[in-house]
């Protein structure tokens, strides 16, 4: 089967709980980060526990970022995450074929101790398979970002396991819209455009480039007025 190269992002192998077992590439991904993804993934696992009840089920989930391929194999769950649209059922069964070889040379057991010795195993079997492209840092804070959405949006509560990895945060609502469209001072313009109540403040800060106390600031004036409001949530630690 042809393998899939440059499409690929990231391959994560975690246990039913959601702990990390392995990540491929490993340049990519820092165990912090692998393990809030996992813990992310995890969660909507448990979201769609009956989709995912027996070896071999399998869905799809969707992020602005690209797709979820998610595949409950023997010993494991297999997520392939792919940057560019493909046929599901093609992916399936390059995932399928993986998790095939990968139940094989995996312990059995609850505990995953991944030596040097599997880790080759693991990497050969993997790369005749999938050869990942390396994941910029901003678009895997986007995914963990739009995948941590999507749980509040179906549970409305913060699930366990994901409590280490986040923290309150506020975020703006700019109330009339028509004021990004009136304002004609660019840098208010694209900071208003961002009070959506999606990003909070600091996020807003970074995409606009600007220090935080900078966005505060120019924010404020709408805050005074009632133009924009602040509602308390939650948000990713994404170090």
């Amino acid at each position: 089967m042809a393998s899939i190269s440059s499409v690929a992002s990231l391959l994560l192998i975690m246990s039913e709980g959601g702990v990390p077992i392995y990540s491929f590439p490993r340049t990519v991904i820092e165990k912090y980060k692998e393990g809030l993804l996992s813990a992310l993934v995890s969660s909507i696992i448990a979201l769609n526990r009956e989709a995912l009840g027996k070896i071999g089920d399998r869905i799809t989930i969707e992020s602005s970022e690209g797709s979820f391929y998610i595949l409950r194999g023997r010993k494991a769950f297999y997520v392939l995450m792919l940057r560019e649209k493909m046929e599901s059922d093609k992916v399936f069964l390059l995932l399928s074929n993986l998790a095939k070889n990968l139940d094989e040379v995996l312990p059995g057991g609850e505990i995953f101790i991944v030596d040097e010795e599997l880790e080759q195993s693991l990497v050969r079997i993997i790369k005749e398979l999938v050869s990942p492209a390396k994941l910029p840092d901003e678009t895997l804070r986007r995914i963990a970002q739009d995948l941590f959405r999507s749980i509040l949006e179906k549970t409305r509560v913060v699930p366990e396991k994901l409590k280490p990895y986040i923290k309150e945060a506020l975020f703006p609502i700019l109330v009339d819209k028509s004021l990004v469209e009136k304002e004609r001072n660019p840098i208010k313009r694209l900071i208003l455009s961002q009070c959506n109540g999606n990003r909070d403040i600091e996020e807003i800060a970074r995409i606009v480039s600007l220090p935080l106390d900078r966005v505060m600031l120019e924010i404020k004036p709408y805050v005074n007025k009632g133009k924009i409001k602040y509602k308390v949530g939650y948000k990713l630690i994404f170090k």
